[in-house]
């Protein structure tokens, strides 16, 4: 399979932020509502981390990524070899009453383990 096709497959969109234009480089990608629903997976560098955000509409679906974020984390630095730091923000949490997401002025930002083990 070509990288085009897997990502027509995977994603809905996907955005490039550049550096010089907003201070820090970012990518977006939005899954296809049959991946993940109501997910997009944002990539930027933080002191020497790749940080790896799931912004996450479905509440069921950040429980589910709550409970393998572990293993992805680790999976991902042994990989890429590099330190990965995931972060799972239940966008759900500070939706508007119409599901999607708030203003972003909030984030709700929680470590994996403590979102799965209050769940």
């Amino acid at each position: 399979m070509r990288i085009g096709e897997l990502a027509e497959r995977l994603a809905q969109s996907i955005l490039v932020s550049d550096r010089s234009q907003i201070g820090q480089s970012e990518v977006r990608i939005r899954l296809q509502e049959s991946v993940l629903s109501g997910t997009e997976i944002r990539f930027r560098h933080d002191q020497g981390q790749l940080v790896i955000s799931f912004e996450v509409l479905e509440p069921e679906v950040a429980r589910q990524l709550a409970t393998q974020a572990e293993d992805l984390q680790h999976s991902l630095a042994d990989k890429l070899d590099t330190s990965v730091r995931l972060e799972i923000n239940d966008a759900s949490r500070e939706a508007g009453t119409d599901g999607r997401p708030g203003d972003g002025r909030s984030r709700n930002r929680r470590n994996p383990q403590e979102f799965y083990e209050s769940s």
